[in-house]
């Protein structure tokens, strides 16, 4: 904060005695002592005006010649950001430029015509192949060796079916062969 009200008058009052100082006893002056006093006094006012004019005027054409070397510098900037491509609005503004994320479950352009398509739907477990997405895992169809029955594929005719299986594995087998039938 500043300060209070009784202190600035005593700051006033030291100050009006150090110029008093300075001046010397002016009661004890003649008229003309004084007139010589008061023009010294007047070129010494003058002259520090003058001084602050010129300052003032100083420090407003460093102000505009600093404002002109900052929008030239942006238009360098904005040309350079040209040049490379970018947009030259965003790298003025006050925040980043929004972060791109992509995702693999965004929409892709199909780019095969129709008879790839239709190739890929003639197979039996056909499903479609999508850049960068990886394909669905392969389903393999396993049934139990039984006497009628088509043997599970990578089963030699030598080889008999391990017996690891509980009982209540073969019932779910049982159970899943007896509904596949009644669907067919």
């Amino acid at each position: 904060m500043g300060m209070t009200k009784d202190q600035r008058e005593e700051a006033k009052k030291n100050f009006v005695a150090q110029v008093m100082k300075q001046l010397g006893d002016l009661t004890s002056l003649g008229g003309s002592e004084l007139k010589v006093k008061l023009k010294e006094m007047h070129t010494r006012i003058c002259k520090l005006e003058a001084e602050k004019y010129d300052l003032e005027k100083r420090l407003q054409t460093q102000e505009y010649d600093l404002k002109e070397l900052n929008e030239r510098q942006r238009q360098i900037n904005r040309q350079k950001l040209q040049s490379k491509g970018m947009d030259p609005n965003s790298a003025n503004s006050r925040y980043p430029p929004k972060v791109a994320i992509f995702s693999k479950y965004d929409r892709q352009i199909d780019r095969r015509n129709f008879k790839e398509r239709k190739s890929l739907y003639d197979k039996k477990n056909a499903f479609p192949c999508f850049p960068n997405v990886p394909p669905p895992p392969t389903i393999l169809d396993f049934r139990p060796l039984n006497d009628g029955e088509p043997k599970s594929p990578g089963i030699e005719e030598d080889e008999e079916p391990e017996e690891n299986e509980t009982k209540e594995e073969e019932e779910e087998e049982e159970e899943e062969e007896e509904e596949e039938e009644e669907e067919e």
